[in-house]
């Protein structure tokens, strides 16, 4: 069992609402409905009801088993993998977006690398691609996760350039924690498939 199954398992890594931050994206993308929207590191599947309500046929996959059988109990009609990241299962060219809540920020520097560039395999050309990606942090805000201390990169958005996308939006967005002594910022990244 994984970090991510216990974390489901006993309910630590379960949130309910979907990030909004997300729902931003989905609203300036304004994709066609039934376009094929992918979720890397989907989690309990929190993001798939608001993805869906806008028309469009959700995806989302995730490296923990757990997550995806409360993904599959929970929220009705998405289509859940459970999987590595990378490789992607899916064919080439197959998703109108791909969306990262959170995920790639686990990453090294390697496997960033490898995972941006199936990310952009599988999406069609001129794409779209959204990130959440931890770029700063204060120590002892996530206990649970000591690799967000050495895993972020605060040039993440010319690592999905170098990727080969194009950079449409880079937003900083900081939240505080403990009464404001503590914070966390994510850079926000919409993109699109060069």
């Amino acid at each position: 069992m994984n970090i991510w199954d216990t974390q489901y398992k006993d309910g630590r890594a379960a949130r309910q609402w979907p990030d909004e931050e997300l729902c931003r994206f989905l609203a300036r993308a304004n994709l066609p409905i039934e376009s094929r929207v992918l979720e890397v590191g989907c989690g309990n599947g929190r993001n798939a009801q608001a993805i869906m309500r806008t028309g469009l046929i959700y995806y989302g996959v995730d490296g923990s088993a757990e997550a995806i059988a409360l993904a599959s109990a929970e929220y009705f009609g998405g289509l859940y993998a459970h999987g590595s990241i990378p490789p992607l299962a899916y064919d080439s060219h197959s998703f109108a977006a791909v969306v990262d809540v959170q995920c790639l920020q686990h990453f090294d520097a390697v496997v960033l690398g490898e995972t941006l560039a199936e990310i952009k395999r599988v999406i069609v050309p001129c794409g779209l691609f959204f990130s959440s990606y931890l770029i700063e942090i204060d120590a002892g805000i996530f206990p649970d996760h000591p690799e967000l201390l050495t895993c972020q990169t605060s040039d993440y958005g010319l690592t999905v350039q170098r990727a080969g996308f194009e950079i449409l939006r880079a937003e900083r967005v900081t939240r505080t924690y403990e009464s404001g002594t503590k914070q966390a910022t994510w850079l926000m990244v919409d993109a699109r498939v060069l």
